[in-house]
């Protein structure tokens, strides 16, 4: 039977033609003049003593009044470039102010193959707030910012961003929503919550006496400065790593095959690192990394998943943000998108103000409060590899273990769950089970496990129980940690139509003939998988043939050789030449 994988290059559609519609123009703010006070005497009357002359004083400092202008002359933070569609496509108000912020949406409306876009302008310098919303079909329609051509995020599935990012004026702002060749998912749209520039810094006089503050960077001084880099057209990024020139960019593999492209950079000064990665990838195959000086990974993404979190760096580490792709496919952008990665300023020493000590007196020193940075959860999800190392910050790790599904009698991977307290830099040590053969129908799953501080958890494959015997029409089974849940069995629905089991057992999706199983949670597992971007919910309705690849689903086939493919740790059975139903291993960090 032939190799059969999903959609090797479904994703954004970028740069394609569309009709521009031109702004107005409504001129610059006109000033009105103030005409400056002419000093003035009182004539000397004729018919009276000459008295001594009077005259109108006039002050020391004159203020000219500042000119006003109409509400109509006053220039918008934001401006009108163009669009590609008019209503019901794209609509949006307000004038980019943070008391007029500009809300709305982009919707494909169930156009497929399409894409829409909304140009705007900055018109002045300073930070662009902003908080977006897609809700579309996970990894095939997409949300995207970009500023100046830049892309700073891009969501897909149900994924949401709050930042902000500095602009200056001139520079153009893309908010984009595209559509692939099928298929409408939950709101098919990208939501502009809110969108503006704050308020500009108001240039003042500076007093004679004044002091002018050092500034802590000179303009030649960049916090990050690259070492190495794949090149043009793998790495494209811009910003020197400050807070007001965060770098962005993205590392992709630009849909090549068993291929790493990476860029490295190092910290000229010891700080806080910022990070705030996002993939655009096949999930579970091509991962974004993170990586410490060399060895340390920081953070992991695969699929649409994001990580954002911050650590504490020494000048001369290296930062490397690498994109790895497996040997064939790809999906969505087929990249690591960097939102940002900067290095805030040192954390301050605490100091001590000098005192003068009475005589006879005890003086207690106090002791400074250590200074930590917040930690924001962190989750990923790793189909290969045998170690990862706890991000620093976390205190505490929960762990999902997913055997892989079985093709003999198809139950799905048993699932084993635990938490941890955790220390920042220690090594999680995991083997993860790999899909069957699909040839081989006499092939049960594979056990996952997880290991840390000397305990394990087991996640056993489709058809294997906790005590190592085997059974032909089981789930797998699970042992160690604090819980878990088998895998569902197959299921007959006659008429020559079969589903396999599902991880955490069956949820049934459907009636009759066009019954399917869906996964199951376990004990806040998806929270964890929502939070990674990874979609665990079965369409309404399904066509044969198809690799939808749902989290923990079952295959479904019938007599006649027609397949829907499971996800991982799904029951497999369909005798197709896809691999969806390999194991698992999710972690959550707080």
């Amino acid at each position: 039977m032939s190799t059969f994988k999903i959609n090797l290059n479904k994703g954004l559609m970028i740069g394609g033609s569309f009709k521009v519609r031109k702004s107005e123009d409504n001129g610059s703010p006109t000033s009105t003049p103030t005409t400056t006070p002419t000093l003035t005497t009182t004539p000397t009357p004729t018919t009276t003593p000459t008295p001594t002359a009077t005259t109108t004083s006039t002050p020391t400092l004159t203020t000219t009044p500042t000119p006003t202008t109409s509400p109509s002359q006053v220039q918008s933070p934001i401006g009108f470039v163009s669009q590609t569609q008019g209503p019901p496509h794209i609509v949006y108000s307000g004038n980019g102010s943070d008391s007029s912020p500009i809300t709305g949406y982009i919707t494909g409306n169930s156009l497929d193959n399409s894409t829409f876009d909304l140009v705007l302008v900055a018109n002045t310098t300073g930070t662009l707030y902003y908080n977006l919303i897609v809700s579309s079909e996970a990894g095939y329609d997409f949300g995207t910012l970009f500023v100046n051509n830049n892309m700073v995020w891009a969501g897909s599935g149900n994924q949401s961003s709050i930042s902000s990012i500095y602009v200056e004026a001139g520079q153009q702002i893309r908010i984009r929503y595209n559509k692939d060749e099928s298929s409408t998912v939950g709101s098919d749209r990208i939501t502009i919550n809110y969108l503006y520039i704050g308020n500009a810094p108001t240039p003042t006089v500076t007093p004679t006496n004044s002091v002018t503050p050092t500034p802590t960077l000179t303009p030649n001084q960049s916090p990050l400065t690259q070492t190495s880099s794949s090149g043009s057209p793998y790495v494209s990024y811009n910003g020197t790593g400050t807070d007001n020139d965060r770098i962005i960019g993205y590392v992709t593999g630009n849909l090549n095959d068993g291929v790493v492209y990476q860029v490295v950079f190092q910290a000229t000064r010891t700080g806080i690192l910022y990070y705030s990665l996002t993939a655009s990838s096949e999930s579970g195959y091509d991962y974004g990394d993170l990586i410490i000086n060399g060895n340390n990974t920081i953070a992991e993404v695969t699929g649409t998943s994001s990580a954002i979190g911050n650590i504490n760096i020494a000048a001369g580490s290296t930062i490397t943000i690498r994109y790895s792709k497996d040997g064939s496919a790809s999906s969505g952008l087929d990249r690591v998108i960097i939102n940002y990665l900067y290095i805030g300023g040192p954390t301050p020493t605490p100091t001590t103000t000098p005192t003068t000590t009475p005589t006879n007196t005890i003086t207690l020193t106090p002791t400074p409060t250590p200074s930590f940075s917040s930690f924001s959860p962190l989750a990923v999800m790793l189909t290969s590899g045998s170690s990862y190392t706890v991000p620093n910050g976390a205190t505490s790790m929960k762990a999902w273990a997913i055997g892989s599904g079985a093709n003999y009698g198809a139950g799905a991977g048993g699932t084993a769950y635990k938490t941890w307290s955790v220390s920042g830099g220690n090594s999680i040590s995991y083997n993860v089970g790999a899909a069957v053969s699909n040839s081989d129908f006499s092939s049960f799953g594979n056990n996952t496990t997880v290991t840390y501080n000397a305990i394990t958890i087991t996640g056993c494959g489709g058809g294997r129980r906790a005590d190592g015997t085997t059974g032909v029409y089981i789930g797998g089974q699970f042992s160690g940690g604090d819980g878990g849940a088998n895998g569902g069995a197959a299921g007959y629905f006659g008429a020559g139509e079969y589903c396999n089991g599902a991880v955490g057992g069956n949820t049934t999706i459907g009636t009759g003939q066009a019954t399917r199983f869906q996964a199951t949670d376990i004990d806040g597992l998806f929270a964890v998988l929502t939070l990674l971007g990874i979609n665990y919910t079965l369409p309404p309705t399904y066509s044969f043939n198809t690799n939808p690849n749902i989290f923990g689903a079952g295959s479904k086939f019938n007599k006649y050789g027609d397949y829907a493919s499971g996800g991982i740790g799904g029951g497999n059975g369909s005798g197709t030449s896809e691999t969806r139903e390999t194991g698992a291993v999710i972690l959550y960090f707080t």
